[in-house]
């Protein structure tokens, strides 16, 4: 399962808004100027009360400028370059990059709509994770739950010492979970000890996606569903809020689309183990 950043969410959703920028400066600028004469290919005034996002910089001089938000003030053609307000913290230098944001919407409000699907689908897209594995003992079948796992979603047995390392999930009514016990604990039943005893077990978990609060952050949910439905999302309730129903059911209906294909990967993904038990209460 692949991994994407809290910044390059917020560029994918941008592009698929449309409407934005994503300019690196050809030269060095000034704290309150940015140029790109190769990319910045836009009328005066273009991109004048936007917020822009200062997404990376590619010199110590201007690192303090990264994650930062300002509003554009000037679009100048002629010179390449837009103008903004507060000052940066340092002076622009060739490489960085920054995004202007697609008119009506801001930075936070994109932030905060990445954070919204996170939080959506952390129960159902959680990390997979495993216990270090033990050698089994018949006379002890009781298993401690790692603390702080979200999940239990079961056991895996490895089945011939001679093969280190290969893991076969165990599957039916084989163990018993207490989640009253501190730590959490899972019993493996009578019949089952006999099977397991000196060979190794693991327990396989699992935890809640972790909202992203910084452009390094990472996440694990699927990017291109989180960008469109971002996008969609934010289409949708905009055009809402100014009346276009036309619009607003056209986006409705394709966050169906996207909603439908997400319960479909996480039902194919659940399948092996069958089983999850919450461990959060």
């Amino acid at each position: 399962m692949g991994t994407v950043s809290r910044l390059q969410l917020f560029t994918d959703i941008i592009d698929e808004i449309g409407d934005g920028a994503i300019l690196t400066a050809s030269e060095d600028g000034a704290v309150d100027t940015f140029i790109s004469t190769d990319e910045m290919l836009y009328a005066d005034g273009s991109f004048d009360g936007r917020e822009v996002w200062y997404a990376t910089s590619a010199d110590p001089i201007s690192a303090d400028n990264a994650g930062t938000r300002r509003v554009v003030t000037n679009t100048d053609y002629d010179a390449g370059s837009i103008t903004v307000y507060p000052e940066w913290p340092a002076i622009t230098q060739t490489g960085d990059v920054v995004i202007i944001v697609p008119a009506v919407y801001t930075v936070a409000r994109i932030h905060r709509k990445i954070n919204q699907l996170i939080r959506r689908v952390r129960g159902q897209l959680a990390i997979d994770t495993a216990s270090t594995p033990a050698t089994f003992a018949a006379s002890s079948p009781v298993i401690a739950i790692p603390s702080g796992w979200d999940y239990l979603l079961g056991i895996q047995i490895e089945d011939n010492p001679q093969m280190v390392g290969v893991w076969t999930n165990w599957v039916g009514d084989v163990y018993d979970v207490a989640t009253w016990d501190t730590p959490k604990t899972v019993t493996i039943k009578p019949r089952m000890r006999p099977v397991a005893d000196t060979k190794r077990l693991r327990l396989i978990g699992a935890n809640d996606l972790a909202e992203l609060d910084d452009d390094a952050d990472t996440t694990t949910a699927p990017d291109g569903w989180l960008a469109k439905t971002a996008a969609y999302e934010l289409i949708e309730a905009h055009a809402r809020q100014n009346g276009d129903v036309a619009t607003a059911f056209t986006y409705g209906e394709l966050l169906k689309a996207q909603a439908t294909q997400l319960d479909q990967y996480v039902g194919k993904r659940y399948r092996a183990t069958g089983r999850r038990v919450d461990l959060r209460s």
